[in-house]
C-alpha cells in the first residue's frame, strides 16, 4: 500500500451533483492528489452517488470506495466507517458539498512536521451553492495571528477561540485509536463532540492564519429544518459536550462555551418555522432553565 500523508474522510450522501467539486478540490491539492488517501464513505445514497464513488475508485488508485449497511441519516456513520480504515498518519475531514483551499493540506502538514503538535488548524470561509464567497474568512474564526500555539492544559480556558472550526484541521490518526474517538450516531453536533474529546487528549495545538476550507451555506437555513426532534436531540447532545469537559475535569471548559451554544439553540426554538405552538417551544426551553 502507498504511503499517504493525510486521509480525507469525505461521507457521501445524494451527493452526485456537488461530489466532482470536492474531488477537484483534492486534485488541485498542492500537496499533490496522489499523496492522499481519499476515502468516499456513501450513505446508501439514491441519486446515483454510490456509482459515481465507484468509478471514482476504478479511476484514482488511492480513491477507495466504501458504503454503509444501510441509511444512518447523517455523517457519523460514514465517518467512522472511513476512518476505522484510514492508513495515513493523519487525517483530515471534507463535507461532500464543499472543498479544500489548494493549499490547505501542505499548509497544516508542513507544520504539523516541523512542531510535532498533536492539533493543527487553519480558518475557512463561506461560500454559496456555487461556491461565490460570503466572506474571506468566517466570523466563526476569531484568530488572526500569523501562528499561535495552545499549551495544554494551561490553555483549556482559550481554546474556544478554535474549537468550533472542526472542518479546517490536521488531526493524528494514532491519537484518534488511541483515544477510543467516533462520532455520534443519529447527533446534531457530531463534529463538535468529536472535537471536544479529542482537544480533551491534546498537550498542543496550532492555529496558523492560512485558508483551508470553502464551507458551503445552504440557502435553507436551519429555521426552516428544524423540527421539535432536531432541537431535542441538539439539547441532548449539548448536555453531552457539559459531560465530555466535566469527566476530562475540565468543566471551566464548558462554562466558556455553553453560553454560545445554548444561545444558539434557543434561536433556532424561536426562528424555526416547523414549531408553531407557544407550548412547543416553551417545552423545549425545559433544559434552560434553572
Amino acid at each position: 500500500m502507498p504511503d499517504y500523508q493525510i486521509s480525507v474522510i469525505l461521507p457521501v450522501y445524494n451527493a452526485k451533483a456537488v461530489l466532482p467539486r470536492a474531488l477537484e478540490s483534492l486534485q488541485r491539492q498542492t500537496l499533490g492528489f496522489a499523496q492522499l488517501e481519499v476515502l468516499l464513505a456513501d450513505d446508501c445514497s439514491t441519486d446515483g452517488s454510490w456509482e459515481l464513488v465507484q468509478q471514482y475508485a476504478r479511476q484514482y488508485p488511492n480513491v477507495r470506495a466504501l458504503q454503509t449497511p444501510g441509511n444512518s441519516g447523517s455523517a457519523s456513520v460514514p465517518r467512522n466507517l472511513a476512518m476505522a480504515q484510514a492508513a495515513a498518519p493523519y487525517l483530515m475531514f471534507l463535507d461532500n458539498d464543499d472543498t479544500f483551499a489548494p493549499d490547505g493540506c501542505a499548509a497544516l502538514l508542513r507544520e504539523m512536521q516541523a512542531s510535532g503538535a498533536d492539533l493543527v488548524t487553519g480558518y475557512f470561509r463561506d461560500v454559496l451553492p456555487d461556491q461565490t464567497p460570503i466572506n474571506d474568512r468566517s466570523p466563526s474564526c476569531a484568530v488572526t495571528e500569523a501562528r499561535k500555539v495552545y499549551e495544554f492544559p494551561r490553555d483549556y480556558a482559550i481554546m474556544h477561540e478554535v474549537r468550533q472550526i472542526f472542518w479546517c484541521k490536521l488531526y493524528k490518526t494514532a491519537l484518534v485509536r488511541a483515544s477510543g474517538l467516533s462520532f455520534k450516531p443519529g447527533s446534531n453536533m457530531e463534529d463538535v463532540l468529536f472535537l471536544a474529546r479529542y482537544l480533551m487528549a491534546c498537550q498542543t495545538m496550532v492555529f496558523c492564519n492560512v485558508p483551508v476550507y470553502n464551507y458551503t451555506v445552504s440557502p435553507d437555513s436551519l429555521s426552516h429544518l428544524c423540527d421539535t426532534r432536531y432541537l431535542q436531540h441538539r439539547a441532548e447532545d449539548i448536555e453531552e459536550l457539559r459531560r465530555i469537559y466535566t469527566e476530562a475535569g475540565h468543566p471551566d471548559c464548558f462554562d466558556r462555551q455553553c453560553p454560545a451554544d445554548a444561545d444558539h439553540y434557543v434561536s433556532l426554538i424561536f426562528t424555526s418555522d416547523r414549531i408553531a405552538a407557544p407550548a412547543a417551544r416553551l417545552a423545549l426551553l425545559a433544559p434552560c432553565r434553572p
